[in-house]
């Protein structure tokens, strides 16, 4: 068994954190990305999305009405909402109509009934025409929508009052709605659906190049040859390279972690206040964000060992890069499973990697988790670690790997 000198595992670990440091790639991808590049992003799309809105919203959206003297108390109410340019086209063919508003011209189209609204006897359709892959189309709407179902309730009503029945007749009970989640709460749910996902990445990106530079940069500068020659064992010299790509890892995660929840705490009430909300969420508590560092430890010792045993493989840092591309798609893909729709952690998820980490930040961001689920996330992570660092020693020890050409 090879002997294990901690002191030269330390002088390896400190000779790759300083080689790191002299890399201004690694510097980027570390504390560039999350310090500056994810507020930038998260906040300035946010404002761009809001503010876009807010302009759509102000704006009037053309809608045209075929045979409107059909129903004038119709025709009344839909020129009646602000934000709508009523245009009759009475007397253009259906089918014409239909393409105008597929090709943009209106926003929307009411088709009116040909039989009397007030006739009690009759239920006649109100069509309305829309492209609802279209945001104009969907705001011209639901503008339709709200005049539409006041109109509704005031012909009911009338109805009602000429038979002498109360209101309470169409309507036998009032539906009282009381959302125990604050606005905030609610806001904090969304965001933890992707900030896992973000999270993942970057540790994962964190530990990308310092691990690429460790070994096929090595091998492009020929200073691996006198690294082997130096009086440090293999098994020493690849577990400080692991700890120097996890040290890259974690650092580039916690720097995410403290961005992401500045960006939580100030940046969406910026958001917010860009369409008249106002929003205030506080920052998550000291246990939190201790429980969600967590997480991030044995998954970045996870994907050190991944990218250190890949990595050495290639005998140029390019092809080190076309190496790592698939590995990026498979992380990808469980990275998202806290974006799903009721995405929980629970049963044999805990063991699927990548994926119990993805759904175990969530449901701590959310302050929703099984404690158990959490534990045996961060065993099976770190076992699964453990087995990736014994691989990549095992790749170590071979020649044809450490000098291919």
């Amino acid at each position: 068994m090879a002997t294990v000198r901690v002191k030269n595992i330390g002088a390896v670990w400190r000779k790759e954190l300083l080689d790191i440091v002299r890399d201004r790639r690694t510097l980027i991808s570390m504390v560039v990305v999350p310090i500056v590049l994810i507020p930038v992003l998260m906040i300035g799309a946010g404002a761009v999305m809001a503010s876009a809105m807010k302009n759509l919203e102000a704006q009037s959206f053309l809608v045209a009405t075929l045979h409107p003297e059909r129903a004038p108390r119709l025709e009344a109410a839909i020129e009646a909402v602000d934000g709508l340019d009523v245009v009759s086209v009475t007397g253009t063919p259906l089918d014409t109509v239909r393409a105008q508003v597929e090709r943009g011209t209106y926003q929307a189209a009411v088709v009116f009934p040909e039989d009397n609204l007030n006739d009690p006897a009759t239920q006649p359709p109100v069509i309305v025409l829309s492209r609802q892959d279209r945001e104009k189309s969907q705001i011209a709407v639901r503008r339709l929508d709200r005049a539409l179902d006041d109109l509704q309730a005031e012909l009911t009503a009338e109805r009602l009052a000429a038979y002498g029945a109360p209101a309470s007749v169409a309507k036998p009970f009032e539906i009282v709605e009381h959302n125990l989640a604050s606005n905030e709460q609610v806001a904090l749910s969304a965001l933890a659906s992707f900030l896992p996902y973000i999270l993942i990445i970057v540790t994962m990106t964190g530990a990308m190049y310092p691990a690429i530079d460790m070994t096929a940069g090595e091998k492009e500068r020929g200073t691996l040859e006198t690294l082997l020659a130096s009086p440090v064992g293999r098994l020493e010299i690849v577990l400080g390279k692991f700890l120097a790509v996890t040290t890259t890892s974690i650092v580039s995660a916690t720097l995410s972690l403290l961005s992401l929840f500045l960006v939580l705490a100030w940046g969406m009430s910026y958001i917010a206040a860009q369409v008249g909300e106002t929003l205030t969420i506080s920052l998550p508590s000291g246990g939190t964000l201790l429980a969600a560092f967590a997480m991030m430890l044995p998954l970045a010792a996870l994907f050190a060992s991944l990218l250190l045993t890949i990595c050495m493989f290639a005998k140029s840092t390019r092809e080190a890069q076309s190496y790592i591309q698939p590995l990026m798609i498979l992380i990808i893909i469980p990275a998202m499973m806290s974006m799903l729709p009721g995405s929980e952690g629970a049963g044999g998820d805990a063991w699927t990697p990548v994926v119990n980490v993805s759904l175990a930040i969530k449901g701590i961001l959310t302050d929703n988790y099984d404690p158990s689920f959490v534990g045996q996330t961060i065993l099976a992570t770190a076992l699964y670690a453990l087995i990736g660092i014994t691989i990549s020693y095992r790749t170590f020890q071979r020649e044809s790997v450490l000098f291919r050409v």
